[in-house]
């Protein structure tokens, strides 16, 4: 049988073991595999997070709602929307919004948001302060806002005065 020099018969020849494979390759598909196992456990980790974070959600929800209606408020409407307008280089544009809910108490009207995790239910938290800020806009026709605290079980009237 002949043989040309450097081929895998020369090889088996001279007693010498060759992966019928380079190894860059198989290294290059090892780290391949690495990177999309890894992605895969990520996306995996982001998923629980999330379906961590509705859980608490609606716990928070539920409590906040037996929360206000121990506090004499009257769930009007959840998940409310609005439309904002803004004006962008003398355009309008609108943009639609959603509460947590419409509540009533003595005649009052007012805008809840509902926060469950400890983090986001206080006006230090610059996002819950936006969203606020927005409601009290976009929502004019209410008397005012409330931040419910379902981690705490508190209810914080939130004004913004002019």
């Amino acid at each position: 049988e002949m043989c040309i020099r450097d081929s895998p018969c020369t090889a088996a020849r001279a007693g010498e073991t060759r992966l019928p494979i380079p190894l860059e390759l198989l290294a290059g598909l090892c780290l391949l595999l690495g990177l999309l196992v890894g992605a895969a456990w990520a996306r995996a980790g982001r998923a629980r997070q999330v379906g961590r974070n509705r859980r608490l959600g609606a716990r928070g929800s539920d409590r906040a709602m037996r929360l206000l209606r121990r506090a004499g408020y009257r769930i009007e409407r959840l998940e409310a929307t609005a439309t904002v307008h803004v004006l962008v280089d003398g355009h309008r544009e609108e943009y639609g919004i959603r509460a947590d809910a419409i509540v009533r108490r003595r005649r009052r009207t007012y805008v809840a948001e509902i926060k469950a995790g400890p983090e986001s239910a206080t006006l230090a938290n610059r996002f819950t302060r936006r969203q606020l800020l927005e409601y009290s806009r976009a929502f004019e026709e209410a008397d005012g806002l409330l931040l419910v605290d379902a981690h705490r079980g508190r209810i914080h009237r939130v004004e913004f005065p002019t």
